[in-house]
Formats: structure tokens, C-alpha cells, sequence
């Protein structure tokens, strides 16, 4: 446990992942902004009901903040192990956390955003988050899971210690 929280902190505070960090944090908040065309709702999504309109923001929040953690490990364990291929299922959980956080970011009224896009691309064309039993806030943490999962697993040394 004591190695995963140090590679935890070299990846958020030491010198150059530290500036990566914010870059890909920052990022990951303007994609989500314009794709999921956030600035059109703004504030309005406080007008839902508070037990969809608050976990909707922190897991939002909370994604954003993530995505930038396992990125930051997942090109630290690149560049310990020079290839894609033994980078293991980590990098693969973090993959579809991004794209789960990036699709369930929207307006859960309007059909606005990623999701329905995505969907309208196989013939869905009038799915909303909306229709979703919480409003798409179960996507989002299903994806913060999946994020802390392949924080945890990049996180882990790489030699077995038997």
C-alpha cells in the first residue's frame, strides 16, 4: 500500500508530471465543456432535483481529477516499460473511465452531449440522459470506478515480490 500511495504522489507533485497533471485535467474539463455543450446549461443543472444535480457535479469533478491521475500513471508506466503491450488492464479501465466520463457529461434534459451522438450513430436518434433511471449520473460512477481501478492497478509495482 505504502509504494501505491508513493506512486500516487510522484505522479500528482514531482517535477514534470506535476505540470502534466493540470495540462490533462484542464484538458479533459474543456473537452467535456464544449463536447457536452455545458457552457449552454450552465448553472441550470442546479435547477434538477438536488439528489441528481449534486452527484452530478462532484462525479463530474471528480472524473476530471482522475483522468488526469491515471493518464499521469499510465505514461509513467510507458515509460518504464518502453511498449503498449505489457502495460496490462489498467491502462485499458482508464480508457473506457475517460470515455464513460466524457459520454455521461451532459445535460440530463436536453439531448445534448456525447451519449446521444454516440447512440444516434446506431439508431437511437431520440435517447436522452434523461431516460436513464438517475439521469446519467450512473454512468458517471460507473466510470469514476472504473478510473479508481485503473489508478489502483497502474499504481502497483510492476516486479513480484515473492
Amino acid at each position: 500500500m505504502k509504494i501505491i500511495n508513493n506512486t500516487i504522489k510522484r505522479a500528482l507533485f514531482s517535477s514534470p508530471w506535476r505540470y502534466s497533471y493540470i495540462v490533462i485535467v484542464l484538458s479533459f474539463y474543456l473537452l467535456d465543456y464544449y463536447t457536452n455543450e455545458i457552457y449552454v446549461i450552465g448553472f441550470k443543472v442546479f435547477d434538477y432535483n438536488p439528489t441528481i444535480a449534486i452527484p452530478f457535479v462532484t462525479f463530474t469533478i471528480l472524473n476530471g481529477l482522475l483522468v488526469g491521475l491515471t493518464l499521469n500513471l499510465a505514461a509513467m508506466r510507458f515509460r518504464e516499460l518502453h511498449s503498449f503491450s505489457q502495460m496490462g488492464a489498467g491502462t485499458a479501465t482508464s480508457i473506457l473511465g475517460t470515455m464513460g466520463a466524457l459520454l455521461a457529461g451532459a445535460c440530463p434534459g436536453c439531448i445534448a452531449g456525447l451519449l446521444p451522438v454516440a447512440l444516434g450513430l446506431f439508431g437511437a436518434t431520440s435517447f436522452t440522459l434523461a431516460q436513464l433511471p438517475f439521469y446519467g449520473v450512473e454512468i458517471l460512477v460507473a466510470s469514476f470506478l472504473l478510473l479508481l481501478f485503473g489508478a489502483y492497478t497502474l499504481s502497483r509495482p510492476m516486479t513480484c515480490k515473492i
